[in-house]
């Protein structure tokens, strides 16, 4: 269903690694996402922060005019290099 898309929106509050989210950008969606939790370092320059649900309408317009820069810059890292980056944190690298 995701593929069938164009863009994601998510709501979650303070989600801290959202799969939902995760999952999107892998489809190649560009993403507008709450300004809370990690959601801001998962999707990076691929989407739009937003504070208020009002601001939606008008963060939605400027997506679409910069779908496909967006889409370019959605980077999802393979679970290897997740996984390295766990093992550097932890000092068992």
């Amino acid at each position: 269903m995701l593929r069938l898309q164009d863009v994601y929106v998510t709501a979650s509050l303070n989600d801290p690694c959202s799969n939902a989210l995760l999952e999107a950008l892998a489809c190649g969606l560009p993403a507008l996402y709450v300004r809370s939790g990690g959601h801001s370092e998962l999707v990076g320059d691929a989407g739009l922060p937003y504070d208020a649900k009002e601001d939606l309408p008008n963060l939605l317009d400027r997506l679409v005019a910069e779908l496909d820069d967006r889409r370019a810059a959605i980077r999802v890292p393979r679970l290897e290099e997740v996984a390295d980056r766990y093992l550097e944190a932890l000092g068992l690298a």
